[in-house]
């Protein structure tokens, strides 16, 4: 499979509570040259999340899932691998250009054992099927949350291996949010 058809992996974040198009350009930039052998070489055991979240809001662990879609000549096939929390801490964001550092409830994930055995089979699985293009993507729900809030900021980072630092998909990107009953 040719670099080209990778462009695909240009990781997507999947939020349950609303869609984001906050993927900075060092990410797109890093994964244009990622290619089936990077994806083979993952080891899913220090494959880490981060997500962090504006105060007064928490994560449900628990609804938070890492998904691969890969495209095979029978079409495109879904693989959800349930992510479970490692730590949740409250850290101050460093300040850019255009954002004043505030207090956030950092939350790290990793896979669960089940998801590293999945994910392995996949792994596996990609070797004989040399699929034409793959995408990864994090999906997360919101625990509590304000009584009356509108919308939420957040931010997504991912880490492929316990050598890497982690790497932004989503970057302070404020997402409107429905009817807490919904």
């Amino acid at each position: 499979m040719g670099k080209r058809a990778v462009v695909g992996v240009l990781l997507a974040l999947s939020v349950m509570f609303g869609g984001c198009s906050s993927i900075p350009l060092s990410t797109m930039m890093k994964f244009s040259t990622f290619d089936e052998s990077d994806f083979l070489e993952i080891d899913p055991r220090q494959l880490r999340a981060r997500v962090r979240l504006e105060q007064g809001f928490t994560l449900s662990a628990e609804k938070s899932k890492l998904e691969i879609e890969i495209d095979t000549l029978k079409g495109r096939i879904n693989y959800l691998f349930p992510l479970q929390e490692l730590s949740a801490k409250v850290v101050t964001q460093e300040a850019s250009l255009f954002f004043t550092p505030e207090p956030v409830t950092e939350y790290q994930l990793k896979l669960t054992g089940q998801a590293v055995s999945a994910f392995l089979a996949l792994q596996q699985e990609i070797k004989a099927k040399k699929p034409g293009s793959y995408s990864l993507s994090v999906s997360t729900s919101l625990g509590e949350r304000p009584e009356n809030a509108e919308e939420v900021t957040m931010s997504v980072l991912l880490k492929l291996s316990e050598g890497d630092d982690y790497f932004t998909l989503v970057d302070n990107a404020t997402l409107a949010l429905g009817k807490a009953s919904e």
